[in-house]
């Protein structure tokens, strides 16, 4: 009986330690596509606000290129974000480079360019 007891305590012990909420600090915050809810999505600016606004890592998405550049994208083609629809692995880096990634976000964000891995 003794040691039904003490199998139940260890069960309740280890039970009460795997279900604990983790602490603060193991808690990590990374922002999806930078900071995409108040910049244009997977855009150098993006980044660098997500991390001036205290992230801890960023999230990107990434294709190759027609002529082997790794570019930061979330839809395999530019239409949603570069306003033509250009296939991104059909496409070449000055292809893709010839449009501009922000006014779809906002105008002020006219101008911004589609990153790679190396920016």
């Amino acid at each position: 009986m003794q040691s039904h007891i003490q199998l139940a305590a260890l069960l309740l012990i280890g039970l009460a330690i795997a279900l604990r909420p983790p602490s603060a600090s193991a808690q990590k915050i990374i922002a999806h596509r930078g900071a995409s809810f108040d910049f244009p999505e997977n855009t150098l600016v993006a980044f660098r606000h997500a991390w001036e606004q205290g992230a801890d890592g960023i999230e990107g998405d990434f294709y190759l290129t027609a002529d082997g550049q790794i570019v930061c994208i979330h839809d395999p083609d530019t239409e949603r974000t570069g306003g033509q629809q250009l296939m991104v692995e059909q496409s070449t880096l000055e292809q893709l480079r010839g449009l501009e990634y922000g006014s779809w976000k906002d105008r002020r964000f006219a101008g911004e360019s589609i990153p790679t891995l190396e920016d």
